[in-house]
């Protein structure tokens, strides 16, 4: 057993097809059966934010094109 630093990482390469996570959303005003394809998982934050009528100016990518019209 060894000390190790306390910073840390999240998630793993995209270069690894068999490592990526899923994405499901349900709910009021989310587009059923909408099929996103391969997502960025840094649209999520933005994402849930425009749902819970948030504002995220500092946010690297838009919103997924999910809620309904």
């Amino acid at each position: 057993v060894s000390e190790v630093p306390t910073s840390g990482s999240h998630g793993y390469s995209p270069e690894h097809p068999e490592l990526r996570a899923s994405f499901f959303i349900a709910g009021p005003g989310i587009r059923p059966g909408h099929d996103l394809g391969l997502i960025d998982m840094r649209s999520e934050a933005p994402t849930f934010a425009r749902y819970l009528g948030i504002p995220f100016p500092t946010a690297e990518l838009p919103p997924l094109p999910l809620l309904a019209k």
